[in-house]
């Protein structure tokens, strides 16, 4: 991986040095250049970022804090992995002191000897400058007016680099200044010179000033107390607002590449303001600012804005409690320690000034994750590889991809990658011969990426090649003289504290020559390569993994292998130092190809995979501080080794790609690790885990939500019946186990749920029998139930009676039905049972029961069940039977079917019509009135057709009369004066006919 540093600082007003509304602010992002295997990812969204909040984080008691003032300069500070503030004005003096901010505390590390520092001064522009590994100041406003020296800060004094005696910009206070890793060099637009504000761009490489541009065309208008800073998202400087010549303040924002100015023109603007304070926060990958004055340059601001992918929109807004009191002129930095925007002091108003410390940071309790960007949005992706080389890019704001090898060929393609837009293949003219194993890293000191070494089927390389944002020149030829011997799988960072010229260095340890694991040390400091010489060395080793971590200034080595010997030991490397074994008491195992970066969200160094005596690895480590920790994340990518891996800013993410999981497979996922929210949790209040309740039964719910740290907002917070919070109903239309979800739905689609199991029990439904029919002998009997107190009930009742005299229903019955559809509560009867013998008959009714039913059943001889059958009169000895024939309708009136009844006797008749007609495949019934008729010899018979019927056979064919149908018709006969009892069987017969 690689890194590299930011700062900016605003200064000055045009009037006198008392001025209360200036604002510095600086951005440093530290520079982390990964193992061997550095590379870059490719994701199409970037996972959902926790929202920063900000924290007063002032030290209690007297004498822990800068005093108040306005108008001072900060800047992180890489080397010592602390904050340094220099300078302002606290409303009677103008001040020279110099403080570090440690990450816990303030501490007052101004020089003894006045010569050691600048004159007294404010709204002076400080940055760090990660090609000599300081913080510069330049200009500002002091006792005797504005100046334009400049000076640089080791850690422990300040030194001056000129004094106006060379070219360099005009004394100037309230100018804005940011490092711009995209050329290397150091930036200054406008300011204030003591009678206008200027537009006018300069550069400083070195102790050399160049005039970028003379404000003459094509640049921001006039102004001072701006706010800028680079995003790496674009590969650009970006500034905001400031005061013009009239003294109103401006919203405008414009982007600075190399040396041409355009206008951002962001769909949305924070209003018009100068003095605020701006940052670049590498956790979340954007810009941030905060308050300053508005555009009167009367009333003070403290709402937050973010800049991100070309726009502008509000974090909190004015007024908010949450937020800092306002202020103007406060100075601002990222501290990679603790993964947030520190802000300091500022002016609350004309006459008063400010000395708290703020953070602005995710909330506390977030944990780290790794989000798999494969599955976004699809995009072209490089070939699956391992060893191959990534790190991020400033001047393109995107990571950089080349080559590696596929486990048959080895590859020279180049990729970029940004959260935005994914994977995108660069057509090139000219680049470097296929490899794997070589090292690349990002190198401030001339703004490009450096690649050196590798190999292919020819063995190991040593040559070196300049990528510089669109495409490749080879810097030094494969085995030139001066170069470090040919080699692969060596471990690179760039160092800004290394110093052979007055910038930092690309360090380069170790890796396999082809016959021999190496041990030497050797720097690349922008021009050539130099070997540099230790007291003490991290034995040979190939495939270890080395970052910078800018908490402590040093870079950081870990594992790698000697021959089949992994290795587990830590070293650090710095300039005053060199190499120093770390004894962190008990950390990863052994492994080679392990991925490695500082993670600026967290202020610590990540540790990814590896391979380790014929396994590969998947477990994800911190170092801090000394210490190794093991994480725990809910998701991780597979195991792996040799992925290419480097620290995204512009999105904020620690990104690897590809890799390899077996001896010849290999991979290209991309996988991303950043701090995310907590996702949201739903509570569900009552009722009870393990409740029970009867189907159909009413029982509500009470049920929340709240959004977990970090979260955007809930979106939603429902149940599973869709029901929105407080309260919802249980489901109890079935029965069974059951489960009831509650789920939170963030804004950012993060989800958390709560659940409670149930039981719904079936109903108990009940018969009962309103009362059984008796007769004699010969004649039927009736029996019917009343179905009550079930749930939308299925299935069947069957209807027996036991007898004759057979109390206890024991024996066999005389009569069983046939099932008799159930659909409802309600009356069911059951068909006719005509006894042969006398007696008395028990009925009993049972229902079968279905899926949310009991079954019920009558009790034998309960009231009602019971029907008498006594002896009847002598019958008549003759056989009666009947036929049925068509007969002519006689008129209009309601439809009705028509036949002629011949008994061929005297006879009284039981008649029970049903019309039968085809629906489809099946045969649908119609009941009609049943009666009692005298017939002699033959009668033509009407059944007319009740509603019910009537629309029946409608809505199946769309008309009534003429419909075919079957006319279903059974009669109990006997001859006419004789007794009820002499009543035939019943006889059926079907006549085929038409509704007339």
């Amino acid at each position: 991986m690689k890194g590299f540093g930011l700062g900016f600082g605003v200064a000055g007003v045009d009037s006198i040095h008392r001025f209360a509304q200036p604002v510095l602010l600086l951005v440093v992002i530290a520079v982390a250049v990964i193992s061997w295997s550095a590379s870059v990812a490719d994701a199409d969204a970037a996972p959902p970022q926790p929202v920063p909040i900000w924290s007063d984080v002032t030290p209690a008691g007297p004498g822990t804090s800068p005093s108040d003032r306005t108008g001072a300069s900060m800047v992180f500070d890489p080397v010592s992995g602390n904050l340094v503030l220099f300078g302002g004005d606290d409303g009677t003096d103008l001040l020279r002191e110099t403080w570090v901010w440690n990450g816990s505390q303030w501490d007052d590390v101004t020089p003894a000897s006045p010569s050691d520092s600048p004159p007294a001064r404010n709204f002076a522009s400080m940055a760090f400058d990660p090609r000599s590994g300081q913080v510069v100041l330049f200009g500002g406003e002091g006792v005797g007016g504005r100046v334009n020296d400049t000076w640089t800060w080791n850690g422990s004094v300040w030194v001056e680099l000129n004094n106006g005696v060379a070219l360099s910009p005009s004394p100037r206070s309230a100018a804005s200044m940011a490092y711009d890793p995209a050329t290397g060099s150091m930036v200054l637009f406008g300011g204030g010179d003591g009678t206008s504000p200027v537009n006018d761009t300069w550069s400083l490489t070195g102790s050399t000033w160049t005039e970028l541009n003379d404000g003459s065309s094509g640049s921001p208008s006039e102004r001072m107390l701006a706010s800028m800073a680079f995003d790496p998202a674009s590969g650009s400087l970006i500034l905001f607002g400031g005061r013009d010549s009239g003294g109103t303040g401006l919203d405008d924002t414009w982007a600075l590449s190399g040396s041409s100015w355009s206008p951002a023109n962001p769909a949305t603007s924070p209003p018009a303001r100068l003095a605020a304070s701006m940052d670049f926060d590498p956790g979340t990958g954007n810009l941030v600012l905060f308050g300053g004055l508005d555009s009167s340059g009367t009333n003070r601001l403290n709402d937050t804005w973010i800049w991100s992918r070309g726009n502008w929109s509000q974090l909190t807004p004015n007024g908010d409690p949450g937020s800092p009191p306002v202020r103007s002129a406060a100075a601002m930095a990222f501290n990679p320690v603790s993964g947030s925007i520190f802000l300091f002091g500022g002016a609350e108003s004309n006459t008063g000034n400010l000395d708290d410390t703020w953070s602005l940071g995710p909330p506390s309790g977030l944990e780290s994750n790794w989000s798999d960007l494969s599955q976004s949005p699809p995009s072209p992706a490089p070939s699956s590889r391992k060893f191959a080389s990534m790190a991020f890019d400033p001047a393109s704001g995107s990571l950089v991809l080349f080559g590696g090898f596929n486990g048959t060929s080895w590859l020279n393609d180049t990729w970029t990658w940004d959260a935005v837009n994914g994977w995108s293949m660069e057509t090139l003219a000219a680049g470097p011969s296929a490899r794997e194993g070589a090292v690349m890293a990002f190198d401030p000191g001339v703004g490009n990426l450096v690649l050196f070494g590798g190999k292919n089927g020819s063995g190991a390389l040593n040559d070196t090649w300049i990528w510089d944002g669109n495409g490749w020149s080879q810097a030094v030829a494969n085995a030139q003289p001066g170069s470090p011997p040919a080699r692969f799988g060596a471990s690179a960072a760039f160092d800004p504290q290394t110093t052979n010229t007055p910038s930092g260095s690309v360090i380069v340890f170790g890796g396999n020559d082809g016959t021999a694991v190496l041990d030497d040390t050797w720097s690349w400091d922008g021009y050539g390569w130099n070997q540099v010489t230790t007291v003490t060395s991290p034995p040979a080793r190939e495939a270890a993994s080395m970052d910078f971590d800018p908490t402590n200034g040093n870079l950081v080595l870990f594992g790698g292998s000697v021959g089949s010997a992994q290795l587990d030991d830590i070293w650090t490397w710095s300039l005053a130092n060199g190499w120093v074994e770390a004894l962190p008491g008990s950390g990863p195992s052994g492994r080679n190809g392990a991925s490695i970066g500082f993670d600026p969200s967290i202020g610590k160094t990540v540790l990814f995979g590896g391979f380790e005596d014929g396994v590969w690895l998947s477990d994800t480590w911190t170092w801090d501080e000394g210490t190794w920790t093991e994480l725990s994340p809910a998701i991780s990518p597979p195991a792996r080794s040799a992925a290419a891996t480097a620290f995204d800013p512009a999105s904020g993410n620690l990104v690897i790609f590809g890799g390899s999981d077996s001896g010849t497979g290999t991979l290209n996922d991309t996988w991303s690790f950043s701090l995310q929210p907590d996702p949201p949790s739903a509570t569900i209040a009552s009722p009870a885990d393990g409740g029970t309740f009867t189907v159909g039964q009413n029982a509500a719910t009470s049920f929340a939500c709240q959004e977990g740290s970090g979260g955007s907002g809930l979106a939603s917070c429902l149940d599973s019946n869709g029901d929105s919070a407080p309260n919802g109903m249980l489901d109890t239309s079935m029965a069974g186990a059951l489960t009831y979800e509650v789920t939170a739905t963030s804004e950012d689609s993060l989800t958390g749920t709560d659940s409670i199991a149930y039981t719904v029990s079936k109903a108990s439904p009940e018969l009962v029998a309103p009362a059984a029919t008796s007769s004699t002998v010969g004649s039927p009997v009736e029996f019917g139930v009343t179905l009550s107190a079930a749930y939308n009930p299925s299935g069947e009742i069957v209807f027996s009676a036991y007898g004759p005299n057979d109390a206890n229903c024991s024996g066999s019955p005389a009569y069983t039905s046939g099932p008799v559809a159930v659909d409802t509560n309600g009356n069911y009867e059951s068909p006719d049972f005509t006894p042969e013998t006398p007696g008395t008959y028990n009925w009993v009714a049972s229902y079968g029961g279905d899926a949310n039913n009991d079954a019920a059943v009558t009790d034998c001889g309960a009231a009602g069940t019971v029907s008498t059958v006594t002896a009847g009169p002598v019958c008549p000895a003759i056989s009666l039977n009947f036929t049925l024939a068509r007969a002519g309708a006689s008129g209009g009136g309601t439809p009705s079917v028509y036949a002629m009844f011949k008994p061929g006797n005297k006879v009284a008749a039981k008649i029970t019509p049903r019309v039968l007609y085809l629906a489809g495949k099946k045969t649908r019934v119609l009941k009609l009135k049943s009666s009692t008729i005298k017939v002699t010899g033959s009668r033509k018979l009407r059944f007319k057709l009740n509603a019910k019927s009537r629309n029946a056979i409608r809505k199946q064919f769309g008309r009534i009369r003429n419909v075919k149908v079957t006319l279903k018709l059974t009669a109990s006969l006997k001859l006419q004066g004789s007794a009820n009892s002499c009543f035939t069987k019943p006889i059926t017969r079907k006549l085929v006919t038409r509704i007339s």
